[in-house]
């Protein structure tokens, strides 16, 4: 099983509960038993990836960005947790009268952007930045499962 993105998902074959941007995780639970792989993205130093299944430390190896978990057997459940750094870049923007704007990325995530903007402020995530994943139920899901709860 190939996971690309570490977004929620369930399927026949597992299902994925990602942490993020709130912590650097991601839990797939193995529905079929399966030879597990998956994309750890680019902003991740890969010497600073781990890997565990039912909580056991496993050792595991990488082909190009995607981490090779090897076999995982039904009804367990591998954990890859990796540092989730803030970082700051300044960009460019032709649609405001601001052309430069500074943008806070957690993951893939804007938690902050400045200027904010005047009429309505944008990217004011600081629940993101708490360390600790917010879940929800979803009226699509069972019991238990939850997905991540954006407050925006």
């Amino acid at each position: 099983m190939r996971v690309n993105l570490l977004l929620n998902h369930a399927s026949p074959w597992a299902d994925v509960d990602s942490h993020l941007p709130y912590v650097g995780r991601v839990d797939v639970h193995v529905k079929r038993p399966c030879r597990l792989s998956v994309r750890i993205p680019e902003w991740v130093v890969q010497g600073n990836v781990k890997l565990s299944v039912d909580g056991e430390s496993r050792s595991f190896g990488w082909s190009g960005r995607y981490l090779d978990g090897g076999q995982v057997a039904e009804g367990r459940k591998a954990t890859i947790e990796f540092p989730l750094e803030e970082r700051t870049q300044r960009v460019d923007v032709p649609f405001s009268d601001h052309r430069r704007v500074t943008v806070v990325l957690r993951g893939n995530e804007v938690v902050e952007i400045d200027p904010r903007g005047l009429n309505h402020p944008f990217y004011q995530r600081e629940h993101y930045r708490q360390g600790v994943t917010l879940w929800k139920r979803s009226c699509d899901s069972s019991p238990q499962r939850h997905f991540p709860f954006d407050t925006e």
